[in-house]
């Protein structure tokens, strides 16, 4: 058995106290002493850095101290530590030992088991033991849960109260773990778990399920039946043969109508281009008449300056000083004089000769800008035509064509709805067929969940398994001095039988004896068969209730020598081999077994060997 591991170091510290310690050995362990030393307190720290919810209970001497850590070897020499501060939280793990913890950065893990995430002191743990992801059966119907480590602790950590208990050691004392519980016994014995059983949901949650959607169906019936009933009340008034008459006939109309204003649009469109050629032409002759006009004063202006001259030299002989027509300023006569001709008759008849040319230009002009005058009132007079054309044709389609569609529009959508309203009905019908069915079925379906399931395929495991588990169980408790004919598994109470008595049928002090034989049995079984076991085992006052002459529990033929052969076993099985047994007991072994295993002794006072678990301060 190379899988599992073992406690090597314990240690509690925190505000400069001195640290609270004890060291452990694979083999067999024994720290005895006298009550509240401190030993059901070593078990308490151990399980809460293992990950239990309840913290160790508060002590005088654990004042001042803050945390918690615990190094564990694996059998393949592979040293981790963990700490937990006392307020709880995560646990954080390094990959080396103790005395180089606060040296080393941890990894933390939750405490809560995750299954999509492995960063958990459960998955940790499981891993080391070989068990990471396995599966137990937790009800007749095969749902599963995941394996915790907290569900192995019941295996290697006995407390005070439950190596006494009443109950069945592979019980918990919680009903509904029962079967999951049985489940882990079955894979410690046997090393496979229930991952391959077939699952069937839970008959409760069936009916439930089914209910729920019986109670939706009649549901549906009823607000389809209602639905159902209003459409045929819109459609009764409706024949099919006539909705499919009339949609056509105004679909027909409304297309026609359609067809009607686009052409009409096109007219519209072609009105449009002619009234804005028009409208350009009408601009570009009103351009040039302008221009027209602007000219025909250059020709009055230069008509006006040749009779100026023609007159002017006329007043030129009679006047001495002359104003000049621009600026008013008098000119003499001597400037003047260099500009005259020598002789008047040339310059008469030039001035004759450009004043005919300019009339007759502007004749011209005249004749030109009354044809475009003409033509100007044309274009006008067509514009005016085709502007009402144009009004005329947006009149039609606004009121004549547009009212036409509208109004076929909205018959034609009550006949379609009409149509629609009558698929829709065939639609309902056929879903109230189909619901109605359906509500068949599942009440059918209720029924028969009601009825009592076949049994489903169980994980069964070789007789052989639990013969050998009570074989090694008889040896163990002849071994220890309790010689029974017959001790065996007992599958039906799920405990130890010997002879014709259950275990709980004894006393607590014995019950205490075999609930120890059983554990140890458990771990040599697994070791035998090399199935999964977390290799160590902590056992918490498994002597200490066990009184020989206590009449009324019949144990009055037990030898006194049980505890020197209770000790003498577990150091002889221990030795050389891969597991760890922790003892805590008021009781101590002799002085020949105390030199061969990892012994502590708290003394309860000061002398040569420690007080108790925590260092006097």
């Amino acid at each position: 058995m190379n899988k599992g591991f073992y406690i090597k170091h314990l240690q509690v510290v925190g505000g400069g106290l001195p640290t609270a310690e004890v060291n452990f050995d694979s083999g067999l362990n024994v720290i005895s002493g006298a009550s509240n030393t401190g030993k059901s307190y070593i078990f308490q720290c151990i399980d809460f850095v293992l990950g239990s919810g309840k913290k160790p209970k508060p002590i005088t001497e654990a004042k001042g101290y803050s945390e918690i850590r615990l190094q564990i070897n694996t059998w393949n020499n592979k040293e981790y530590t963990l700490a937990r501060e006392f307020d709880g939280g995560k646990i954080r793990l390094v990959e080396d030992k103790i005395s180089n913890f606060s040296q080393k950065s941890s990894k933390e893990l939750n405490l809560r088991s995750d299954d999509d995430s492995d960063n958990n002191i459960s998955s940790f743990l499981l891993d080391l033991i070989g068990l990471k992801n396995c599966k137990l059966k937790k009800d007749a119907n095969n749902a599963k849960k995941s394996l915790t480590f907290r569900d192995l602790v019941k295996f290697c950590m006995i407390d005070e109260t439950q190596i006494i208990s009443e109950d069945s050691p592979i019980y918990s004392g919680q009903y509904i773990d029962k079967t999951a519980e049985e489940s882990l016994f079955k894979l410690l014995l046997s090393g496979t778990d229930d991952s391959d059983l077939e699952e069937r949901e839970n008959p409760k949650n069936t009916k439930q399920r089914l209910t729920g959607a019986l109670e939706f169906i009649n549901k549906s019936i009823e607000t389809k039946s209602i639905e159902l009933l209003t459409l045929e009340k819109l459609t009764e008034s409706f024949k099919e043969d006539q909705v499919n008459a009339k949609i056509e006939e105004f679909t027909q109309i409304i297309n026609q109508s359609h067809q009607a204003i686009h052409n009409e649009e096109q007219k519209r469109q072609e009105k449009w281009r002619e009234i804005e050629q028009l409208r350009s032409a009408i601009d570009e002759i009103t351009e040039m008449q302008k221009r027209f006009n602007l000219l025909n004063s250059h020709y009055e202006s230069d008509l006006k300056r040749l009779d100026f001259l023609n007159e002017g030299k006329q007043y030129l002989d009679q006047l001495k000083t002359l104003n000049c027509p621009i600026c008013s300023n008098i000119i003499n006569k001597e400037v003047l004089e260099k500009y005259i001709e020598t002789t008047d008759q040339p310059l008469i008849e030039s001035i004759t000769s450009e004043a005919k040319k300019i009339q007759e230009k502007q004749k011209d002009l005249t004749t030109t800008s009354k044809d475009f005058s003409e033509k100007l009132y044309k274009l006008k007079d067509e514009s005016g035509k085709k502007t009402k054309e144009f009004a005329s044709i947006e009149l039609t389609i606004k009121n004549k064509l547009k009212p036409i569609v509208d109004i076929h529009s909205k018959n034609l959508q009550t006949f379609l709805n009409a149509k629609e309203n009558k698929a829709k009905l065939n639609i309902l019908k056929t879903e109230i067929i189909d619901l109605t069915n359906q509500k068949e079925y599942y009440e059918k379906a209720i029924k028969e969940a009601g009825k009592r399931q076949p049994s489903l395929a169980k994980r069964i495991i070789a007789e052989d398994y639990y013969e050998s588990f009570s074989n090694q169980l008889s040896e163990i408790l002849k071994r220890w001095g309790l010689n029974y004919k017959t001790v065996h598994y007992n599958k039906e109470n799920n405990d130890v039988k010997l002879d014709d008595k259950i275990r709980t049928e004894f006393g607590k002090g014995l019950r205490a004896i075999i609930r120890s034989a059983f554990m140890v049995g458990l771990i040599r079984h697994c070791q035998t068969k090399g199935t999964p076991h977390p290799a160590f085992l902590i056992l918490d006052s498994p002597l200490t209730a066990y009184k020989g002459k206590d009449k009324d529990t019949q144990e009055e033929d037990i030898p006194r020598d049980i505890e020197t052969l209770f000790f003498n076993s577990l150091e002889e099985y221990a030795k050389d081999k891969d597991i760890q047994i922790i003892i805590l007991d008021n009781k101590e072994p002799n002085e020949e077994i105390k030199k061969k295993i990892k012994y502590v002794h708290y003394s309860g006072i000061d002398s040569h060997n420690p007080a108790g678990f925590y260092p006097t301060h």
